[in-house]
């Protein structure tokens, strides 16, 4: 609702723009917030004033969050496929984990807990990048806060953000906006004492996430018209071209007798 208004309120006061062709583009948790902002425009558009009208065409997205089944289903099997798990953890995990439920038994968070600890050894982000064995950053830290959590299932949505060639690269960022200098240029407090993170394990660990699938609202804007562009690279597990296939098989959207590129 709040970007929704942000963008009735930008297009007011800047009304030049209002006539030229609008799209939606995010990566990562954008997945979620993407295509639902387009559906609050489409839906406001048929019942708003001309003065609200926004011209949305379509969005794009890039290795976006899509369906808590599929994804968890998605980042299992590239961590077979790759051989960054045995073949015993892949069928512990295959016979205990219903991804469909969104309260994970005991055998499937501890088979995927164990999963993710494997990651420790390699670069989550780019499995045949260099690892970063400097890195003090809270993105780098996700790992052992990942083994605390109740809500185990949540945190691969947090592998999914801070994507990059340079494995260290949430140190640099987390140093350079903690600056004062930046500080001071981004209008943000210098008194504050809280240092900026790229995760946020405190927001994390409280955020509720309500909606567990957009392939409702996929479906939905493709019917009207919209224009849809879904991309992902294949180095890392949860933003994969097997999350991929099977998001885009469950919501029927194309005849898969064509490849998927990636």
């Amino acid at each position: 609702e709040d970007a929704y208004n942000f963008m009735v309120a930008w297009f007011a006061r800047y009304p030049q723009y209002k006539s030229r062709d609008f799209f939606i583009a995010g990566e990562s948790y954008a997945g979620h917030y993407a295509p639902q902002l387009a559906e609050q425009i489409y839906d406001r558009n048929k019942v708003k004033s001309k003065e609200s009208f926004i011209n949305l065409k379509g969005f794009i997205v890039g290795n976006p969050l899509t369906d808590d089944e599929y994804d968890n289903k998605g980042i299992l099997e590239y961590a077979w496929s790759h051989a960054v798990i045995s073949d015993n953890l892949y069928d512990t995990a295959k016979r205990n984990c219903d991804f469909k439920s969104s309260n994970w038994s005991e055998p499937c968070n501890v088979a995927m807990n164990t999963m993710f600890q494997k990651y420790k050894e390699i670069d989550i982000y780019n499995i045949y990048a260099p690892k970063c064995t400097t890195s003090n950053s809270s993105a780098a830290s996700f790992l052992g806060v990942f083994n605390k959590s109740p809500a185990m299932k949540d945190w691969f949505k947090r592998v999914r953000w801070f994507e990059g060639y340079d494995p260290c690269y949430s140190d640099y960022a987390e140093k350079y906006f903690n600056r004062v200098d930046v500080r001071t240029s981004l209008h943000a407090s210098t008194r504050d004492v809280s240092r900026w993170k790229v995760c946020n394990d405190s927001i994390l660990q409280t955020y509720q996430f309500t909606v567990s699938s957009m392939l409702p609202t996929y479906s939905k804007l493709i019917k009207a018209g919209l224009k849809i562009w879904v991309y992902r690279y294949d180095l890392h597990p949860s933003s994969s071209a097997i999350c991929q296939r099977e998001n885009t098989i469950s919501c029927r959207l194309i005849n898969l007798t064509k490849s998927l590129y990636t």
